[in-house]
């Protein structure tokens, strides 16, 4: 088997299979050859020993290219962390052989849990938030082949350093920056400040440097379908310190203050620039980084494709807009294609005359981004209240339109301007011998009502806050 990575320099893969048959996965250009040399040459036969031979990594200290990017619906820095997780021979159940090699996720999250246990084991019991600090501020940010730095949505704070982690002697405060929010999308908040503070038994100077990464986007200007692939520019945010190195005593703290501007990138691209502030002590210890990120947007993105005739509903019997709902046979189907993801998707059910509001036939917190339109069945009885606790209700006989509303991406869920709303063209319910003449409540509060925003924690350590008057004095 041969791939379209024609970038590779080696055999990336050889394995048996579980009927075992032999397997080898080989660059583009090697596989065509092979190929074309099998076809003009029927009488050659390959062979395959059983030696095996270690080949060179083709991505070492990289994230794999099967890796996907942050950063989270909410604008949250996302991926927190990167470790080892492409090509790892590990466990494998018995019946398969006992061992295998393997790659993604699956690998990588117990190697983070395997350093997770080393740090609880040298310090103890730990919060949650202070492992995750001691993990994100001592990572390695990993660069290109061209030095340019992976940008955070891609690498997070980097590839996991459990050595550092466990000798560490400095704490920082906040882990990282999410610069914006869905409640605060267009405009940043330019000012920030962060705390070092020194638990080595001797005083550290420590130097203050900014690390930018390359900015990326996955859209062609304002066009709300993203592209196949990102495009990186190194044109990058510049950050300003207050002060470019600070001096801390034993079991002291220094609060330094920046500023950042965002790069001069054009808005309607919604562009996602990063980086890391660099804090490098004058000891043995090793490099702490605080990741950044943010995206630089007009506004809100639509998630709705309504281009060729979707959403549309699809209707069981010679396309009569009438349906009897005695079968799963005899309703409707939604037909959705979403160029986006979005963080909140509700199928609601309205009048005719959409004056009355019946409820949620669907409830999803999560909608992701659809290659192709994917068809959601209607059930007449499934109507209820907007809540992931739906209690269903019998929909009675009558006219009804169907309404798909989904926040926006950057949208806020609080926020009913930030919903994107489509209402179905007009089909009637006629069961035969309804006897029930009950009617359905009407439900109004088809967006959520809340004010409250989500939290925008800065995962701070449990260490004391800083108490001096002088916001780059020591203590």
């Amino acid at each position: 088997m041969y791939t379209a990575d024609t970038d590779s320099k080696y055999i990336w893969s050889a394995q048996t299979t579980f009927d075992g048959v032999p397997l080898i996965t080989l660059r583009n250009t090697d596989g065509e050859w092979l190929a074309q040399e099998l076809k003009s040459h029927p009488e050659i036969k390959l062979t395959f020993s059983q030696e095996q031979k270690a080949f060179p990594m083709v991505h070492p200290g990289k994230p794999s290219p099967f890796s996907s990017y942050g950063i989270s619906p909410d604008l949250d820095l996302k991926p927190d962390i990167a470790a080892p997780g492409a090509k790892i021979l590990s466990t494998f159940p018995l019946n398969f052989g006992g061992w295998a090699q393997d790659q993604g996720t699956s690998m990588a999250c117990p190697y983070v849990a395997g350093a997770v246990a080393l740090l609880l084991e040298k310090y103890g019991k730990m919060p949650t938030s202070a492992i995750r600090s001691l993990l994100l501020n001592t990572a390695d940010p990993m660069t290109m082949d061209d030095r340019q730095i992976y940008p955070v949505p891609k690498q997070g704070s980097g590839l996991l350093n459990i050595i550092d982690a466990l000798n560490v002697r400095t704490l920082i405060t906040p882990t990282k920056y999410a610069l914006n929010n869905d409640s605060k999308l267009t405009a940043i908040d330019e000012r920030q400040n962060f705390t070092i503070y020194n638990m080595a038994p001797t005083t550290v100077k420590y130097a203050i440097s900014h690390l930018p990464a390359a900015s990326l986007t996955g859209y062609n200007g304002s066009d709300p379908r993203p592209l196949s692939t990102v495009t990186l520019s190194n044109v990058t945010a510049t950050i300003t310190f207050a002060v470019t190195s600070v001096t801390i005593p034993p079991n002291g703290h220094a609060v330094v203050n920046w500023n950042i501007q965002p790069p001069n990138l054009d808005p309607a691209g919604h562009w996602f620039y990063s980086g890391f502030i660099y804090v490098k002590p004058d000891s043995d210890e090793g490099v702490q980084t605080i990741p950044y990120a943010a995206v630089l947007t007009t506004g809100l993105v639509n998630v709705l494709s309504q281009e060729q005739g979707y959403p549309s509903l699809q209707y069981p019997k010679n396309n009569s807009t009438t349906i009897s709902a005695s079968s799963a046979d005899d309703t409707i189907s939604l037909k959705l294609f979403t160029d986006n993801p979005t963080r909140l998707l509700l199928v609601g059910v309205l009048s005719e005359d959409n004056e009355t509001d019946y409820g949620c036939a669907l409830y999803l917190s999560y909608f992701a981004r659809t290659a192709q339109p994917i068809p959601i069945t209607f059930y007449p009885f499934e109507v209820g209240t907007c809540d992931s606790e739906q209690q269903s209700e019998l929909l009675p006989n009558g006219n009804y339109r169907l309404y798909v509303s989904a926040v926006k991406m950057f949208g806020n869920l609080a926020r009913t301007e930030d919903y994107e709303v489509w209402i179905s063209p007009p089909f009637t319910i006629e069961r035969v011998n309804e006897t029930s003449t009950d009617v359905l409540p009407t439900f109004t509060d088809v967006l959520p009502t809340s004010t409250d925003v989500l939290p925008t924690s800065t995962d701070a350590l449990p260490v004391p806050s800083p108490t001096a008057s002088d916001p780059h004095s020591n203590k």
